[in-house]
Formats: C-alpha cells, sequence, structure tokens
C-alpha cells in the first residue's frame, strides 16, 4: 500500500522532484508510516531546499563611502620666507607675519584691476534717457532745384568769372622759381583675390548700432585704451622706461641686509614687483620703501640673524 501510494506521488511531484536546485531524501523506510506524514516531510524537505537556494549563509561586502581626499595647501615662497623671517625675528612671531602680509596684501589689492559695482551700473543706466522720436530725414536737392539755384546768379558775373578762369594761364610765365614736378607714384596693383577681400570686407562692415559698438570699434582700431588700464597706456608712465619697472634689485642695496632671511624675502618681493603691471614705479619705490623703514625698526634682531648664520656656516665647514 505504501508502494503504491509512493509512486502516484511521484508521478505527480516529478516535474518539481527533477528540478536541478531541490536536493530530496528518500521519502519511505522499512518502518510502516501514514501517507499524511509521508507527505508533510516531502514538503517539508522542498521548502528546505527552495530556501537553501535563495538564502546565503553570510553576508556580502557592500561598497562604502568614498572618502575625498584631503587636499595639502602647498605653501608659497614668499609665505616660507615670511615664516623664516619671523620666526628668526622672535618675540611675537605672528604679529610679524601678520603685519608684513597686510602689506603684501595691500599691494596685491591695488594692483588688481576695479571693477565697477552693479548698483553703481544700475543706477546709471536708470539715469540714461532715450529719444525714440523719429527724426527727419534731410533730403538732398533735386537736380532741377539746384539748376535754378545756379541759374539764379546774373549773367554778367557768370561771363567775368569764365574770363577769369581763362586768363588766369594766358600771360607768359617769369622763370623766377623752379617749378619742381610732383613725383607720381606709381600705385602697384592688387591681385584680384586681395581686390574681391577688400570689397567684401567693406560690404561686410556695418556702421554701429549704438555707443557700445563704437567704443569697440575705437578699441580695435587703437583710437581707445583697452581695459584695463595697464601702466603701458597712462600718460604720467611714459615719462619712465621700462626696465625702472622691471629691474628693482637697486633699491635693496640701501637699507637691506645683503644675506640671510630678510634678503631673501625682498628678493622675492621684488621679483613680484616687476612682473606687476597695474602698479606705477612710484608706488613699487613706496612698497620697498615701506619695509625698509620696517626692518630698520627692528636692525638688533637682524645683526642677531645674520650673525648666528655666519656661526652656523663656520660650523658645518
Amino acid at each position: 500500500m505504501a508502494k503504491q501510494l509512493w509512486f502516484h506521488t511521484k508521478r505527480i511531484l516529478s516535474p518539481i522532484l527533477h528540478c536541478s536546485h531541490l536536493n530530496y531524501t528518500r521519502c519511505f523506510c522499512d518502518k510502516k508510516q501514514s501517507t499524511n506524514e509521508l507527505l508533510r516531510e516531502l514538503l517539508n524537505n522542498m521548502e528546505l531546499a527552495q530556501k537553501s537556494t535563495k538564502r546565503i549563509g553570510f553576508k556580502l561586502s557592500t561598497p562604502g563611502k568614498t572618502k575625498k581626499p584631503v587636499e595639502k595647501i602647498k605653501k608659497t615662497a614668499v609665505e616660507y620666507a615670511v615664516e623664516d623671517v619671523a620666526s628668526n625675528f622672535g618675540g611675537d612671531v605672528e604679529k610679524t607675519k601678520s603685519e608684513i602680509f597686510n602689506k603684501l596684501r595691500e599691494g596685491n589689492v591695488a594692483s588688481q584691476p576695479k571693477s565697477v559695482p552693479f548698483e553703481q551700473l544700475e543706477k546709471l543706466f536708470s539715469k540714461m534717457t532715450f529719444d525714440e522720436s523719429p527724426t527727419k530725414s534731410k533730403v538732398p536737392y533735386r537736380k532741377a532745384e539746384r539748376f535754378t539755384r545756379q541759374s539764379s546768379l546774373s549773367f554778367p558775373i557768370n561771363d567775368m568769372l569764365e574770363k577769369l578762369n581763362l586768363e588766369k594761364n594766358s600771360s607768359a610765365r617769369l622763370n623766377i622759381f623752379t617749378k619742381k614736378e610732383d613725383p607720381v607714384t606709381a600705385e602697384k596693383p592688387l591681385l584680384p583675390v586681395w581686390k574681391k577681400l577688400e570689397q567684401l570686407s567693406a560690404r561686410s562692415t556695418a556702421l554701429p548700432r549704438n555707443g557700445f559698438e563704437e567704443m569697440i570699434q575705437w578699441t580695435l582700431e587703437g583710437k581707445m585704451f583697452p581695459y584695463p588700464i595697464d601702466n603701458e597706456y597712462l600718460w604720467f608712465e611714459k615719462e619712465y622706461p621700462f626696465y625702472e619697472h622691471v629691474f628693482l634689485e637697486p633699491l635693496l642695496e640701501k637699507g637691506f641686509p645683503k644675506d640671510g632671511p630678510v634678503r631673501r624675502f625682498m628678493e622675492l618681493v621684488v621679483q613680484g614687483l616687476s612682473t606687476n603691471p597695474y602698479m606705477t614705479v612710484q608706488r613699487k619705490h613706496e612698497h620697498i620703501a615701506w619695509f625698509r623703514d620696517y626692518f630698520s625698526k627692528k636692525q638688533k634682531e637682524i645683526d642677531r640673524i645674520i650673525d648666528k648664520e655666519k656661526i652656523r656656516a663656520v660650523r658645518s665647514k
């Protein structure tokens, strides 16, 4: 009886049992069991097989949040030079650094081109008024009107003018002055390609529609300064040659040490001033004079630093 039940259940459940992912065991044995128990055991085995295929015994690693690389701020050579000077002076290092950096920032702000704020531009445009009334076109005189105007002159005057024109070169020349003939400059004939290009550019170039386009055209033609205006376009800068803008090292010969951290710092300052196109020569000289006065107040510390470096150089030998 048990064998017959097994064969019937096997025939019904054969499509399920033949699946590759189901592991089933023998559901009958020598012991006599009821059909309900056999079916229950079979169904339990099937559920366990399905659960084992869907669930995995261990947890997979999930990708974590990527950490942004911390960007290290690189110090410039000027910052290293300022720190070297402030640390060698002693005393309040931060105060010395802030004083030097504030002066350097003043020169940097002065060298940047000033931009007009938007509020001022808005006020300027609000005050502007535009005349939208149609302009009266000036119609030239017609030929008939010109003829009537010319004919309005009296005939005796016309006859006199004609006689003067005829008698202008009628008398013989005295040959007092040597007549110099103007040398005829023969124009070189242009190639037809260049003629066509000139004609095309003359046709394509239109008149400026407003004041802005007119100023742009004047700037391209060299009639206006290109903005921002650097020290090459200022009229009072024409008195100074270019080398006074660039070669500023002679200003370090007076009032500055010949070696040491202060000298290295001032060489960097001079290098920055020489490449600045927005500062005048006078402003550059004032910038260096400020540092001369600043370091002259700390001459004792500078002498102590120079002596320390000399002793260090002797010991290293």
